[in-house]
């Protein structure tokens, strides 16, 4: 052992395996000209994709590392051959039905199985439920990221407007936990008026079998956002020369006016979590995880821009 004196010693950080990233960006720009080449305009569209693959972790071809722990344990899993930071758990297939359904699957041992409980996917057959289950319910990381850039002058008028969305992608919706399920507070979301019994577990104050980590939780995080939107309008000279301004420029500017997503929680734009602050090492494990992020403002500002 070693002595006191040394203080306390964790493990050293190493680098235990290989990753690769291979994709394609393209951008187009085109600028054109209207109504009498009193309109210039140009339109931007920026593209991404690419496919990201854990090569190994080691010469064990085995060796996996889990992550994004939470109150249902860690969430996601890297291993070779698989995208980094993948969300895994049991596949949930409806509720069970009746004592009957549950004794023709779960003829091993039935666990806390129970009608009107989720129904989890028995994979390996063994007829019951456990960790062998367990099985990759998605990837956080977007099939394509999207960019377009829109600017146009008239006269003595301007306007920009900025699009950007991610398709492709999922994300783990932890806030479920406290707002669908036995959690602390006891609370429960509005849709279990119309879907308890239906498509969500019937009410259940002991029912800490349907909050383990499944493919519940696993949303589509494909998102479009209108980002920045911006209209323009510079004052005639002649007009602004008496205040002795060379220019002046108002304008009325929106930001995050809208998002377009199937995505339920508050803000789809998901990446790495800031749980883990101060041991920001492993923040790229534990992707796509939504701990309860605070969604972005809608803003909106007025200003202008004066030169003398």
């Amino acid at each position: 052992e070693l002595p006191l004196e040394l203080g306390y010693i964790g493990r050293q950080a190493q680098n235990i395996g290989s990753m690769s990233n291979k994709g394609i960006d393209l951008g187009l720009n085109y600028r054109g000209r209207a109504i009498g080449n009193k309109l210039n305009y140009t339109v931007g569209i920026t593209g991404s994709t690419y496919k990201n693959e854990v090569v190994a972790l080691e010469a064990n071809s085995n060796t996996f590392i889990r992550s994004a722990g939470s109150r249902i344990g860690d969430i996601t899993i890297t291993k070779g051959g698989l995208p980094i930071s993948q969300f895994y758990g049991y596949q949930v297939d409806g509720l069970w039905k009746s004592e009957a359904e549950i004794s023709s699957i779960l003829k091993t041992d039935k666990g806390g199985a129970q009608v009107g409980r989720f129904k989890y996917v028995d994979i390996n057959k063994d007829g019951k439920i456990g960790s062998e289950d367990e099985v990759e319910l998605g990837s956080p990381l977007p099939k394509f990221m999207l960019g377009l850039n829109l600017t146009a002058n008239y006269m003595n008028f301007d306007a920009t407007a900025y699009l950007s969305g991610v398709y492709g992608n999922k994300i783990f919706n932890f806030v479920k936990y406290f707002s669908h399920f036995n959690a602390f507070q006891r609370n429960r979301s509005v849709e279990f008026l119309t879907e308890a019994g239906k498509s969500l577990p019937v009410l259940d104050g002991g029912d800490n079998y349907s909050s383990q980590r499944n493919s519940y939780f696993v949303e589509d995080g494909s998102f479009t956002r209108l980002k920045n939107l911006q209209f323009g309008y510079t004052l005639p000279a002649g007009i602004i020369s008496k205040a002795g301004m060379s220019k002046l420029r108002v304008y009325l500017q929106g930001q995050n006016l809208f998002t377009l997503t199937k995505y339920s929680g508050l803000d789809p734009d998901v990446t790495v979590s800031n749980i883990t602050e101060g041991f920001n090492g492993q923040r790229d494990l534990s992707l796509g995880v939504d701990y309860g992020r605070i969604p972005i403002a809608r803003t909106f500002i007025f200003g202008a821009n004066i030169e003398f």
